[in-house]
């Protein structure tokens, strides 16, 4: 569970240290004037740890809800209804809640797995994803698939009926043109003089290179520029357009319309023709229809230019204006160095030379060499305003035409290109164009900005131009258009500055796409975006946010619970002394968040535990009124816990009687009395009454913190520092964490034990690196550095021979303060990060172990150094073959012992059940043949002897445990007591076993394995031994109750199993206790047992087997 006990800390009279401005303990300086009172108070423990998810029984909790998602026997809400709102996932988060408050980090984020698997659509996933991401914070492996989904996830249709297909039109890739039916991708690579159009065959060259019929050509005209437009396709893009184009309204009949009055620039214009008839924004030369307009030796479609009537302004066209051009010439052009013409864009008049021109000039922005290229702040000159030579002058005949071909150069950058490199382009510089069609930026600056961008694969088409066709395909009911110009902007998004600045955008213009990768954004950077941006709380927490993300299908309870979920781990997570007024705006905004998810529909439960963490929140606060309210609210919906909150109100109100008999109240409704519900009533209690509920606090869950701090407080009071210690060591022997380490230090500055001191301080370094010591106003790593004038210092060498001794004392904590003072010695050394990620495996930090081992993999030196570590990550994550692969790749590149030793370890898994033992062996021998240390050496020996071992080689094996032992590898002892045990001489092994408990401080697995070559009686009580020593390792538990249903004491068998299951959460104890209670034939327990075993391990085969084979009454349950 969370720990999260306050500290309340006096005033500190002493020097402040130079970087953090803090005080610094006077026991550092003085010896002589030191109290308790100078350095901290315990203060109460926070509620639930700080809001986390209290059981009265957990284990009827998972079964209820493991009900509800089997849809067996639902109470409340039946499978049929739960997939038809998405309340499935819902009820998986519920149970990742449950996991989280049970301190099962690894199972929450199963959960939420399951849950973004149950989500109806990619709104629910993505917030599930977001969620997963956000407890890992960064240090788990992501499984492939969800890499996959991340990576694609601004490309996702959000239709609930089409949620895992890709957005269609995203690539323009083998569809079919809309001009001509045809394969947009069908045209040649490269085109030569069969490419181009003929006289003979200009139907089938137009199918071919998607060229317009004749009469399906529309010319439109925005700011005097032409567009010529396919009348068809156009008409494809939505119903207006298909009534304007192809139905009885005059534009029907006109070969020219205007196009001004509709909000869309000629580039913008030019856009949504080339979309018309490409399905893509962008130009593609090469790959796209429009290939034919600049393939070399190409001839163009001659378009003439049409004639104007005066009296309308229209622009009408007949359909002999449109002919095909005569085919090129065969004579080669020869381009050369020195054709070069130097042209200023801002003076330069856009003229087309044909009306084949125009309609390339207006599409690709391609232009002959023998007239200079248009200003793109110019428009074109009014066709009707021309006189009749300067229409002479812009005609070609077909001769001129055919020449043209040969004058085609390569695609210039579009005007939306243009406008993006203002700084070159757009400010009258001066451009060349060569004779092989280039474009060359006189300006180098400029030019490099432009190669920048193109290497790194920026849109060709800016984003105010997409801005601009999205709102004209908004107001046309263009639903393709903008449905492509919404997948465009989110790719355009990738930092939450930017997913700000468009959320409300994407909100307002109903983009779903864009908003999605606008909401990814920031709920990765959950909480800190919304408690440092006002606007983003603004964006989602406003009325008129909340109704827009409602409209557009992200506003969810899901969605704002987990908001409010990220801002409680910065209120009353173990980092949690921000300045004070980020703290109160955390406290508003979580508020604010859970008052949100109310307004949207849920499971009961999920219902409760807001009204719940609503309470929190105001008691936080000193709300007093809300929060009572809130409390009333949760017990009324079904969450009994609930009732504690009331009791702490009381206790603030002066009334700790009533306080304490709403606890007992509490207590008498719970089926199971829980260790925190005593914890909560001592609270409410003084003197002999607080002792004695904390005693039986511990007794049912030794995992609470509070109750060791609190009596080794009382201890420290009474002046025996000494005990203190010793009960602060009785819980770190089986739980390391940061609030008992810094206790822990306290005790030992009380007895000037700094040596200890700096121990405890580098362990809680190693775990919490920011960690804040006296209640957050001093930094650890500044106590550290003062501290060192107390302490003597330690040398590289002198590191390794502390690290030698702690590791063969099988002192855990102590081998990881050694290793936390090499890394200062040695900063981002990947092989001490790898050791320290070992020592934190050994002590159960799982998390804190991933972040070590992607450190180590971070500062790895060499390619094969970094593939062990990124296979040490998979495996512990659970993919050997995955990191069996990597091992292989890192010994292709250098073998080493890593790397073997990584292949060994993986392939004698039971997961890859094609080995052989031989081949492990082989392994092992090749990587001790490799330099290593003693250390990693002695390990490698162990595990070679537990191969021969199962070979039945004791001989070898005999041998490979004494050499370990050779070189200070005590846990070797364990090895060769189970050759001896092998070979009958259960006497031997008794005595190895029984030098490793003396040998070692961590010595708990010891007497365990003791047990095993004892007497009935010594075995027996060597496990009770393991019970006192470390309460969590379940199987004394499990030998007892098994011993118990031997003599036919199944009640007494029962109640053993339940000691333990009480706090630890094993599948193992669960499915052991329904096993015992269908033998006593209590079905309803027994599946009870069963469906919280299966929640916590739906692949468990026992329970699966047991509850197929007798617990599973759907059959019965069946009609007829």
């Amino acid at each position: 569970m969370r720990h999260g006990a306050s500290l309340r800390v006096q005033p500190l009279h002493n020097f402040k240290t130079k970087e953090q401005g803090v005080a610094a303990p006077s026991v550092l300086r003085s010896k002589g004037h030191f109290h308790y009172r100078s350095m901290t108070r315990l203060g109460e423990p926070l509620l639930g740890d700080g809001g986390m998810f209290l059981s009265t029984n957990y284990v009827d909790d998972l079964a209820t809800i493991q009900e509800q998602l089997d849809g067996a026997h639902s109470k409340a809400i039946p499978r049929e209804d739960s997939e038809a709102d998405g309340s499935r996932a819902l009820l998986y988060s519920a149970q990742a809640l449950l996991f989280d408050g049970l301190g099962e980090g690894k199972l929450m984020r199963q959960s939420l797995e399951s849950a973004r698997r149950a989500a109806l659509d990619e709104r629910q996933k993505l917030v599930f994803d977001s969620w997963a991401k956000f407890q890992s914070n960064g240090l788990l492996e992501s499984s492939a698939g969800l890499l996959r989904r991340q990576s694609r996830s601004a490309s996702m249709k959000l239709s609930p009926d089409e949620g895992n297909e890709e957005v269609a039109g995203a690539e323009v890739s083998g569809d079919r043109c809309r001009v001509c039916n045809g394969t947009r991708n069908s045209v040649p690579g490269s085109a030569g003089a069969e490419g181009g159009l003929r006289t003979g065959e200009s139907e089938e060259s137009r199918q071919r290179w998607c060229i317009p019929a004749a009469e399906d050509v529309v010319l439109l005209t925005v700011a005097g520029q032409f567009v010529a437009c396919s009348r068809s396709s156009l008409a494809e893009l939505s119903a207006p357009f298909n009534a304007m184009l192809l139905g009885q309204y005059q534009e029907s009949r006109k070969t020219a319309i205007p196009f001004d009055l509709n909000g869309l620039s000629p580039a913008g214009l030019q856009a949504v023709e080339r979309f018309s008839r490409t399905g893509s924004l962008e130009e593609r030369p090469g790959a796209t229809c429009e290939r034919w307009l600049c393939g070399a030796g190409n001839s163009a479609c001659a378009l003439r230019q049409p004639a104007v009537s005066e009296s309308s302004g229209s622009h009408h066209m007949s359909d002999a204006e449109w002919q095909p051009s005569a085919e090129s010439s065969d004579e080669e052009e020869s381009d050369t160095e020195d054709e070069e013409k130097s042209i200023s864009p801002r003076t330069a008049r856009r003229v087309p030379v044909s009306n084949s021109e125009l309609f390339a000039a207006t599409t690709c922005e391609e232009w002959p060499q023998e007239r200079p290229v248009a200003s793109a702040h110019e428009p074109l000159s009014d066709p009707g305003s021309q006189t009749e030579s300067s229409k002479d002058a812009t005609r070609l005949d077909s001769t001129e035409s055919s020449s043209l071909g040969r004058g085609m150069r390569r695609m210039v950058p579009s005007k939306a290109l243009r406008s993006e490199f203002s700084g070159g382009f757009g400010k009258g510089m001066k451009i060349r164009v060569g004779s092989n069609g280039d474009l060359k930026a006189l300006d180098d600056d400029a030019q490099a900005c432009a190669l920048s961008c193109v290497e790194a694969g920026r849109d060709q088409v800016y984003t105010d131009l997409v801005v601009e066709v999205l709102l004209f395909a908004s107001r046309f009911c263009c639903e393709g258009l903008k449905a492509h110009c919404d997948e465009r902007l989110a790719k355009m998004v990738n930092t939450s500055e930017e997913a700000v600045s468009n959320l409300a955008f994407a909100l307002e213009e109903s983009c779903p796409v864009l908003t999605t990768r606008c909401l990814k954004l920031l709920l990765e950077r959950m909480p800190r975006v919304l408690i440092t941006d006002p606007t983003v709380a603004e964006l989602l927490l406003s009325k008129d946010g909340r109704r827009q993300l409602q409209q557009a299908g992200f506003a969810s309870f899901a969605f704002y619970f987990f908001l409010a979920h990220t801002l409680f781990d910065s209120i009353f997570g173990p980092l949690a002394c921000s300045p004070p007024f980020r703290k109160s705006r955390a406290v508003d905004l979580a508020s604010a968040c859970l008052r949100a998810a109310l307004t949207f529909p849920s499971p009961a439960i999920l219902t409760a535990f807001a009204h719940y963490r609503i309470g929190c929140l105001d008691l936080l606060s000193k709300n007093l009124p809300d929060a009572k309210a809130a409390f009333e609210a949760a017990v009324m919906a079904g969450y009994a816990p609930a009732r504690a909150g009331l009791a702490r109100i009381l206790a603030l109100q002066g009334d700790r009687l009533g306080a304490r008999q709403e606890v007992s109240r509490l207590l008498s409704s719970a089926d199971v009395a829980a260790g925190w519900i005593f914890q909560e009533r001592a609270i409410c209690s003084d003197g002999g009454r607080r002792r004695e509920d904390l005693e039986t606090a511990t007794m049912l869950c030794p995992t609470l913190t509070y109750p060791y701090k609190h009596r080794a407080t009382r201890l420290l009071k009474e002046g025996k520092p000494d005990l203190a210690r010793a009960e602060l060591d009785r819980a770190l022997r089986f739980m390391v964490t940061p609030d008992l380490l810094e206790f822990r230090a306290y005790c030992a500055i009380v007895l000037q034990d700094f040596e200890a001191v700096a121990r405890d301080l580098r362990v809680l370094l190693t775990l919490e690196p920011q960690y804040l010591l006296y209640g957050g106003r001093v930094s650890g790593a500044q106590f550290l550095k003062q501290l060192a004038k107390k302490v003597a210092p330690l040398s590289k060498g002198d590191c390794w021979l502390r690290l030698y001794e702690r590791w063969s004392a099988v002192d855990d904590i102590g081998s990881l303060a050694v290793v936390h003072r090499m890394l200062e010695l040695e900063p981002g050394s990947s092989a001490i990060l790898f050791r320290q990620s070992l020592l934190l495996h050994r002590i159960g930090c799982s998390d804190v172990t991933m972040r070590t081992l992607r450190a180590a993999r971070d500062h790895s030196r060499s390619e094969h150094e970094r593939l062990i570590y990124e296979g040490w990550i998979l495996f512990d994550t659970g993919r050997r073959a995955e990191a069996f692969e990597k091992a292989q790749m890192s010994v292709s590149l250098a073998p080493s012992f890593e790397g073997y030793f990584l292949q060994a370890y993986a392939l004698s898994d039971s997961s890859l059940t094609d080995h052989s033992p031989g081949s492990v062996i082989e392994l092992l021998h090749k990587a001790l043949n490799c330099p290593s240390d003693g250390l990693r050496k002695g390990q490698a020996l162990s595990n070679l002897g537990s191969m021969y071992v199962d070979c039945g080689r004791y001989r070898e094996a005999a041998e490979c445990f004494t050499n370990a032992l050779r070189i200070r590898h005590t846990r070797a002892h364990q090895g060769l007591a189970r050759v001896h045990a092998m070979q009958g001489n259960r006497e031997r092994a008794y005595e190895e076993m029984t030098k490793l408990i003396k040998s070692a401080q961590s010595n708990s697995c010891a007497f365990e394995k003791r047990s095993e070559y004892g007497a009935a009686g010594q075995g027996l009580a060597d496990l009770d031994t393991v019970t006192r020593v470390n309460p969590l390792r379940s199987y004394p538990y499990r030998y007892r109750a098994a011993v118990m249903m031997d003599t036919l004491r199944e009640r007494e068998a029962i109640q053993e199993l339940s000691r333990a299951i009480a706090f630890k959460v094993d599948v193992s104890l669960l499915h052991l206790r329904a096993e015992f209670h269908e033998c006593q034939a209590d079905l309803d327990a027994a599946r009870r047992d069963a469906r919280a075993a299966l929640a916590i391990d739906p692949n468990h085969v026992a329970t699966q087997e047991l509850w197929k084979s007798k617990l599973d009454l759907s059959n019965a349950r069946r009609p007829g």
